[in-house]
């Protein structure tokens, strides 16, 4: 779908212009020109490169894609695709959280502070992060209780009113959280001479 989108808009373009589409017409919409500043670009290179590097060191993953290009909801992104079919442990579903946490990480180790990219809307490293936390608790079974307490949006839901649930799943993010700033800071090398290619390429 994406690709035919990127053709669509390439010959419109070329429509419009009254020519035929051209390879730079379709690469100006896979691509378009980098707007950001540079200290933004890095920033969103070395929070992409975080996620990479755990995805494939933890062994959440294999990395498909890698690209820092922005779109209207996302300054970068990881595309991954699963090892394998197996219904996962909990071991293996915190693993992904500390990758899903990685971004934030590799922001610290490298730059110092954590910026407000990885969170803000219900799309955000940190909303997932949290929704797969309450959901280790309030409806897989792998927590302290094994009630069912929803799934989801439902289980943020019950975060606000529960209070134990709350804490467990905070106390959790934080822990996952010191996982992944660990980690990011022991394979801080890779993670920047992954950001540095990926600041020439974008993809």
């Amino acid at each position: 779908a994406a690709v035919a989108g990127w053709v669509q808009r390439a010959r419109g373009r070329a429509t419009v212009e009254n020519r035929a589409v051209t390879l730079p017409d379709i690469m100006a919409e896979i691509a378009p020109p980098e707007t950001r500043s540079a200290a933004m670009l890095r920033r969103a290179c070395i929070h992409e490169s975080g996620h990479a590097v755990a995805v494939e060191r933890l062994s959440v993953g294999r990395v498909r894609t890698i690209s820092v290009v922005e779109t209207a909801t996302q300054g970068g992104r990881v595309v991954q695709a699963p090892l394998d079919d197996d219904i996962p442990s909990r071991i293996e579903i915190e693993n992904a959280v500390v990758a899903m946490l990685s971004g934030r990480a590799a922001e610290i180790a490298v730059l110092g502070t954590a910026s407000a990219g990885a969170g803000g809307s219900a799309g955000s490293d940190l909303a997932h992060a949290t929704r797969i936390v309450a959901e280790i608790h309030g409806a897989l079974g792998l927590g302290e209780r094994l009630s069912w307490r929803g799934e989801g949006d439902r289980l943020l839901d019950t975060i606000r009113v529960d209070p134990l649930l709350a804490r467990a799943v905070e106390d959790d993010l934080q822990r996952l959280a010191k996982r992944a700033e660990t980690f990011a800071a022991e394979n801080r090398d890779t993670i920047e001479r992954v950001a540095d290619r990926l600041a020439r390429d974008r993809v």
